[in-house]
């Protein structure tokens, strides 16, 4: 059996980080709306400052990257955007 191509893999790794960040903005959210790749966390989810900052919290705690530290907030729009965030700026893994 042949192993997936190198972009199919990174592809499954990042559909996979988008869906996660999915699930972390819809807990921030609550009910407040459809979370999608795509929708804007400020004037489509509206998110407020607290989220915001309990979003960095999550994201700092489970993949390394801190949003403030690097200024993300400025950069960061959407959950995709925001899955490229942590991609371009997490720590690689040491292997044991």
């Amino acid at each position: 059996m042949a192993s997936p191509a190198p972009e199919d893999s990174d592809r499954q790794v990042a559909d996979g980080l988008i869906n996660e960040l999915i699930e972390i903005v819809r807990g921030l959210a609550g009910e407040k709306c459809v979370i999608s790749p795509t929708v804007n966390l400020l004037t489509d989810v509206n998110l407020d400052s607290l989220e915001m900052l309990q979003l960095d919290e999550t994201v700092r705690n489970r993949y390394g990257v801190s949003l403030i530290t690097h200024e993300g907030l400025k950069s960061i729009s959407t959950v995709r955007d925001l899955a490229q965030f942590i991609a371009d700026h997490k720590r690689p893994q040491i292997q044991a």
